[in-house]
């Protein structure tokens, strides 16, 4: 039976277990455990931000503009955010306080939570999966971070 608070992020769900080869193992991992590991490089990659008001403060940011907010995971235990972004082959990512994981031979893995409102260990979403494949373009998280750490709020929010 379904909790009434996770039939909105069923779609998030499917979405994100549907990257595994097998997707009833995650889903079984949810149910026993509450956590995941989710394999990057499939259908997106992950870009790790440092730190908790960063993070916000981008949140904050990609959400008054006018481009597409994709999922974001955050880890309370070590205060990094782990953005989900289009798989692109050959990124070079160079930005301080981030970080791309990347492929070096095997394609890495995320710990994650299924998509929904609840912390689950120290893991928690801020931008749930919601099961379109709405991912954070890069340019877009890169312009973010600009403008937060330069303090300027976008334009288009004013």
């Amino acid at each position: 039976m379904t909790r009434a608070w996770a039939a909105p992020y069923l779609p998030g769900r499917y979405w994100l277990a549907g990257v595994s080869s097998d997707p009833q193992t995650i889903t079984d991992e949810w149910r026993r455990s509450g956590l995941a590991m989710v394999q990057l490089s499939c259908r997106f990659d992950a870009i790790l931000v440092a730190g908790a008001a960063l993070t916000s403060a981008m949140v904050a940011e990609l959400h008054t503009s006018e481009v597409p907010l994709g999922p974001v995971l955050y880890d309370h235990g070590e205060q990094v955010s782990f953005w989900l972004v289009p798989v692109r082959p050959g990124l070079t990512w160079q930005m301080n306080d981030t970080a791309l994981l990347a492929d070096d031979g095997e394609p890495p893995s995320l710990l994650m939570p299924p998509p929904g409102p609840r912390r689950v260990g120290q893991r928690q979403w801020l931008v749930a999966p919601d099961g379109t494949g709405r991912l954070t373009r890069h340019e877009d998280l890169a312009v973010a971070l600009r403008r937060v750490r330069r303090g300027r709020p976008n334009p288009v929010a004013g």
